[in-house]
């Protein structure tokens, strides 16, 4: 176990580039497992603990902001970027704000079924010690900015829901490329097998354009 503080540990598992996986509010790492050993033969999972209540007493509220911070803390102190980001839910929301902020530790993120609570009327209830979640939204600026390509991910049959009209504005916004998974929007534990397929897609096609394009930088053939 590494990490250990405010995420509550973080785990790591496996060999080659770093894959850090963040689940939602509601989600426990244990969620992972179903696809973390698929993942595992070809990249170092990190997987942290969850930031929903209940928490022991005396764990501190944070914020979205700083819960990348951390992530980025993570990374730095174990030698672990640059890393694909994987976000579900609020870990999405994370994911987005460690791109914005520290762009050098990220060469991809993938946005998961992730809502932007404050566009919703609607609002859920949300039992989370992350203070600024319902008001928080993407800095677009930023992660246009940032250079690192980033892709959201929904689960088809969350079309046309809040998910997936906010992550049309993140694609629209950003130029983020957005993605369908076949199934619910629990695809990670219910199709394990097409999600680790979709993640590798993804994660090997951006490996490539980024060998290709410092290629082509250091004058070398791609």
């Amino acid at each position: 176990m590494i990490g250990r503080g405010n995420w509550g540990g973080a785990r790591l598992m496996g060999a080659g580039p770093t894959l850090l996986l963040l689940g939602d509010f509601a989600g426990d790492p244990g969620d992972w497992m179903a696809v973390v050993h698929r993942l595992s033969r070809d990249f170092t999972v990190v997987t942290c603990g969850r930031w929903a209540a209940p928490h022991p007493d005396g764990w501190p509220a944070t914020s979205v902001a700083q819960r990348a911070d951390q992530a980025a803390d993570l990374l730095r102190a174990h030698h672990l970027a640059p890393a694909v980001v994987v976000g579900h839910g609020a870990g999405g929301c994370i994911a987005c704000e460690l791109v914005a902020h520290h762009p050098g530790l990220i060469w991809l993120a993938v946005v998961f079924e992730s809502l932007w609570l404050a566009a919703i009327e609607a609002v859920p209830v949300v039992d989370t010690d992350l203070a600024d979640l319902r008001a928080w939204v993407p800095d677009v600026d930023r992660l246009r900015a940032s250079g690192v390509p980033v892709t959201v991910v929904l689960a088809d049959e969350s079309r046309d829901g809040p998910s997936d009209a906010t992550g049309a504005w993140l694609a629209a916004a950003t130029g983020a490329r957005r993605l369908y998974l076949p199934g619910g929007p629990a695809g990670l534990l219910t199709r394990p097998d097409k999600y680790v397929a979709l993640i590798r897609d993804i994660a090997h096609d951006s490996c490539r354009e980024l060998h290709w394009e410092r290629s082509v930088e250091s004058g070398g053939t791609p």
